[in-house]
């Protein structure tokens, strides 16, 4: 998993999200750095300050150091030569999701691993649900089947696990989600009362984008 990292906070919600899945199934998590053309190298002293941080947490602390064009270019191309399994981003600002034409929306485009926005003021999660629209259930694309497995790996990291589709879910997804219950409600009526600020939520977004950000905009604010 490649992540990216602050050398300010090293240990956010993101790194903290990529221990949990690495200590789950094994994984590897690789902290990176993009030194755009603007930007200075970080000193010796902020890199073993964050290694060490890192380090605490049980993962292997060396940090990437690349230099791109932009941060998110640079995550993608290092994503690419690293042969990445994922992806996680810290989402930043008011307008973090991948709008159309947005630096976001570039970087679903360019980079060849999945891509998770983790929110920096997320709070430390106990349940995971993962959301399925009607669509996504039923005929299930590329971002359901790897919103399932993500799903998953953070399920079998002992997070209690919930899944809401609006529609029946295709028999494809029902042997990886099984033993995890199963709601059939709209996404809107159940978020209205079933979120809490401590669920992690799993939002595949692919060609159905807007019913994907609105469902995330409702989980946030609430704290999700």
């Amino acid at each position: 998993m490649l992540v990216t990292a602050d050398l300010d906070e090293p240990v956010n919600p993101t790194l903290r999200l990529a221990a949990r899945l690495a200590e789950a199934d094994g994984g590897t998590v690789r902290p990176l750095v993009v030194i755009t053309p603007a930007g200075e190298n970080p000193t010796r002293e902020q890199l073993e300050h964050a290694e060490q941080a890192i380090g605490a947490l049980g993962l292997e602390a060396h940090i990437e150091v690349r230099h791109d064009d932009s941060e998110l270019a640079g995550m993608a191309h290092t994503a690419r030569s690293l042969g990445s399994s994922l992806v996680l981003v810290n989402a930043t600002g008011a307008s973090w999701l991948p709008a159309t034409n947005s630096p976001s929306a570039d970087l679903l485009e360019s980079c060849t691993s999945p891509v998770a926005f983790v929110r920096p003021d997320a709070v430390t999660a106990d349940r995971v649900v993962l959301l399925l629209s009607t669509h996504h259930a039923a005929r299930p694309g590329p971002a359901a089947r790897l919103a399932v497995d993500l799903a998953v790996r953070l399920a079998s990291s002992g997070l209690e696990t919930v899944v809401v589709a609006g529609g029946t879910v295709a028999t494809e997804l029902l042997s990886p989600l099984a033993g995890h219950p199963v709601a059939r409600s709209d996404w809107a009526s159940w978020l209205d009362g079933g979120v809490r600020p401590e669920d992690l939520v799993v939002v595949p977004r692919g060609r159905n984008g807007a019913a994907a950000d609105r469902a995330a905009r409702r989980a946030e604010a609430v704290g999700a």
